[in-house]
């Protein structure tokens, strides 16, 4: 199922920094039965039950994979720093890694210090050249993509991908047109419903057909779709 979509006017953003709100939808649909888990209440004192991420956020945070901060706000609009992100990361999965070495500018004590070690451990998400981590620094959505697919052993089947790009049933994106720029596969992976076949190395993917089946969410919870 195609898990990650665009903006109204056909844009990406992949460089786009992801917005707390819309990290909530995502692991929502990533995590919802079929079903509805049932209404929104009023946890944080600047999320509305009308917002159209409220669900997700109240989901979410019973599940004890989001949390908001001290002063009982949750900060849907503001972008999601990358310390954060893995910290959700690792909730989700219940990971707890192999102890690995630390970056520099993240201390022992930092509060995501043990989410930051157990998503590095786990292979999903990587720090900078020059060895730092960037705790503070803003996660852009092309990013977001690349994590989750390690996550879920994702890996998009580049010679269909490119086959297939003016295929009616192919999503693609207006500012996505640079077929090497570093996310392209990963994004059509993550945008694209598809049926696949394993290979024998266990991670990489030969796509089989377009399947247009995708992770759906509403305000209202109705249709949603488990990753399988």
């Amino acid at each position: 199922y195609a898990y990650m979509f665009g903006y109204p006017d056909r844009s990406f953003g992949p460089e786009r920094p992801i917005l707390r709100s819309e990290v909530a939808v995502l692991f929502t649909r990533l995590s919802v039965e079929t079903g509805d888990p049932g209404p929104s209440e009023t946890i944080y004192s600047d999320v509305k039950q009308d917002a159209w991420y409220s669900d997700a956020v109240h989901y979410l945070s019973k599940k004890g994979i989001i949390k908001g901060y001290e002063d009982g706000t949750f900060k849907p609009d503001q972008p999601i720093s990358r310390a954060e992100f893995a910290a959700i990361a690792s909730r989700y999965e219940r990971y707890t890694g192999v102890s690995v070495e630390l970056f520099p500018d993240v201390k022992p004590d930092y509060w995501a210090a043990e989410d930051i070690m157990n998503a590095t451990a786990a292979g999903w998400i990587t720090g900078y050249p020059d060895g730092t981590f960037k705790p503070l620094q803003s996660i852009s959505r092309a990013e977001v993509v690349t994590i989750v697919n390690r996550m879920l052993n994702r890996y998009g089947d580049r010679n269909f991908i490119l086959e297939h790009l003016k295929d009616p049933k192919f999503r693609t994106f207006i500012d996505m047109v640079d077929l090497q720029y570093w996310a392209f596969d990963a994004i059509m992976e993550a945008t694209n419903g598809h049926d696949y076949q394993r290979l024998e190395d266990g991670k990489q993917e030969t796509w089989l057909q377009l399947n247009e089946k995708d992770f759906y969410y509403d305000k209202n919870m109705k249709v949603l779709y488990r990753y399988q």
